[in-house]
């Protein structure tokens, strides 16, 4: 774990040291070791926030494009940890997913027997099945772990809108004396504008066959994003819109209330039909 000492000598003034008794940062904080906050790097942690958008290379011909995810976690020790292996990486605006965590030892959702998340399973299982590959639990955990988010893959990318999910209790922030950090409404005021302005640039420049944007409850910013306007389909909950290079649907987020399994699968069936509709859209090259 980095100490004190590696912050100072990557962000100089910036780094704030590490008391190991009560915290003068947290207000009514437990005394001793047993607190064990670890305050951290946050300007890094703002150029975290800025700079950083997701999982794998641009140059796939599918991105898939959440509200954000706490990559960070949800703790102050595991966001220094990952913020440290982010800055040895090279501050890497795409990175890959699996050395992203093995980089601070976390390593769960992958290698021969990894754990289910279940936003990175529901949209493996979407991208077999718009593949027309496999669906079966052991296919989508192989696909979880050995290729989805992987800078190998020029297939698929994972983009995320922010660095953290703004609705997520407690928010991993809290902490921070940055105002714009330590509040969820106030960090989503600092980001959200010139994001979405550089997905959108992104999104230009690589002209993917394929965006899937999952999380109905930013419509709006898709659209903005998309510069177009999303209609329904005949797959329930899901609606696509079309520009002159791409596709783009819509869908639920894998964690709301009420998702399968099957509303993935059937959902990419939809998309890999739609694309064989349009052969323009299909054969985009990135």
């Amino acid at each position: 774990m980095p100490d004190a000492r590696y912050f100072h000598e990557i962000a100089g003034p910036f780094a704030i040291t590490h008391y190991p008794g009560p915290d003068p940062y947290l207000v009514g904080s437990i005394e001793g070791p047993i607190c064990k906050l670890l305050t951290m790097d946050w300007k890094l942690l703002e150029i975290y926030s800025s700079g950083h958008y997701g999982f794998g290379s641009y140059d796939a011909g599918v991105w898939l494009v959440g509200p954000g995810a706490n990559g960070l976690g949800t703790s102050a020790e595991e966001t220094e940890q990952r913020l440290g292996g982010w800055h040895r990486r090279g501050q890497r605006e795409m990175d890959d997913l699996y050395l992203f965590h093995a980089a601070s030892g976390d390593i769960g959702w992958f290698g021969t027997r990894p754990q289910v998340d279940r936003t990175l399973s529901r949209l493996s299982r979407f991208t077999l099945a718009m593949n027309g590959q496999r669906t079966s639990d052991e296919s989508v955990r192989a696909y979880q772990a050995k290729q989805l988010g992987r800078l190998s893959n020029k297939d698929v990318c994972m983009v995320n809108l922010l660095t953290a999910n703004a609705s997520s209790k407690p928010w991993p922030f809290a902490l921070s004396r940055v105002a714009y950090l330590s509040d969820p409404d106030r960090f989503v005021d600092q980001f959200l504008t010139r994001r979405t302005r550089h997905i959108r640039s992104r999104l230009a420049r690589h002209k993917p066959r394929l965006v899937v944007f999952y999380d109905r409850t930013h419509a709006a910013i898709w659209s903005r994003i998309a510069g177009a306007e999303f209609t329904t389909t005949e797959v329930p909950s899901c609606q696509a819109a079309r520009s002159k290079d791409t596709l783009f649907m819509l869908l639920r987020h894998p964690e709301s209330v009420g998702t399968t399994n099957r509303y993935f699968e059937v959902a990419g069936e939809l998309a890999a039909r739609l694309l064989s509709a349009n052969p323009l859209a299909a054969e985009t090259t990135t």
